[in-house]
């Protein structure tokens, strides 16, 4: 009861200070005393008041424009570190934590595709051997258990029966992307890559620092137990249902489709990773699938 009556005005307070730090110690002081409570609620089942604290960090870790990403300050860069620390207390976060998350983490995506400063394009995670290769690069760098499976070994038992797109005509032909369509769009990523502002030393590394987290997020997912796996693939589901739903409102709104994109690769990622254990992330996978299959959404 005491923690339910003070948790509001605490709430206050630490935002107030959030705001008005200027110093970067300090500033992380602050942090570590969200990231703190955010925990100490997580453990007593007090799911609401913490889902409250996440909400309002995920907030504050966000720039005013959202479309560029050189307004990410230090203290941006700062509350979106501790995020992905919380991502990672997954027995102390449920399915409306993970709604939470997945909201920030795809706006956070957008904003770094947006100012391409993404370390992969979004055609590029779609290319199936980009997708294996910079999966198996990231578990060996960053994952603290390596799954005892090999990555391109699923990939290429499946890549034959893998429909990337329909012909034009409506034969239903499948085809797989051609080299010839690779290297088109590293054509176009590289013209891009030269019209980019330069980047100083500081930028450069928060690019890598958000890029680094948000590849690697699901990394060591293999070591979750069964309940924050059903609850994150959950959460992706709708997530996804949702995004699907205002796509279909307003087609013109790209960053519902890099949104949708983003879920999707992630999705996957999980399953591969999750492999030895697909029947936990099935349902809500195969049910997502299902749905986009009855849908004409252009570029997914």
């Amino acid at each position: 009861n005491f923690m339910q009556c003070q948790y509001f005005p605490i709430k206050c307070a630490l935002i107030g200070l959030l705001i008005n730090s200027t110093d970067e110690g300090t500033t992380q002081n602050y942090l570590n005393i969200f990231q703190s409570l955010i925990t100490i609620y997580g453990s007593i089942s007090l799911g609401q008041i913490r889902d409250e604290y996440l909400s309002d960090l995920c907030n504050l870790a966000l720039p005013n424009n959202l479309e560029n990403f050189y307004e990410m300050k230090e203290k941006n860069i700062l509350i979106t570190r501790t995020i992905f620390n919380m991502a990672h207390c997954v027995n102390l976060l449920d399915y409306s934590s993970w709604l939470l998350l997945l909201d920030i983490i795809q706006t956070l995506y957008n904003i770094l595709i947006k100012s391409q400063n993404y370390i992969l394009k979004p055609e590029e995670q779609f290319d199936i051997d980009i997708i294996s290769s910079n999966l198996e690069m990231n578990i060996k760098k960053y994952s603290y258990d390596t799954p005892s499976v090999e990555i391109h070994e699923i990939i290429k038992k499946t890549e034959a029966n893998i429909t990337f797109a329909n012909d034009t005509k409506g034969k239903g032909n499948s085809k797989i992307v051609s080299k010839e369509s690779n290297s088109i769009k590293k054509k176009n990523n590289s013209i891009a890559s030269n019209s980019k502002k330069q980047l100083s030393e500081e930028e450069k590394e928060n690019m890598i620092i958000l890029s680094t987290v948000i590849d690697t997020i699901f990394i060591d997912s293999n070591l979750f137990d069964e309940k924050a796996i059903s609850d994150i693939t959950k959460a992706f589901k709708d997530s996804s249902t949702k995004l699907i739903q205002n796509i279909e409102k307003t087609p013109q709104n790209e960053t519902n489709k890099t949104f949708l994109q983003f879920n999707l690769i992630k999705m996957l990622e999980l399953s591969i990773i999750n492999i030895k254990r697909i029947e936990l992330v099935w349902d809500n996978i195969s049910g997502i699938i299902e749905e986009l299959s009855m849908k004409n959404i252009p570029n997914i």
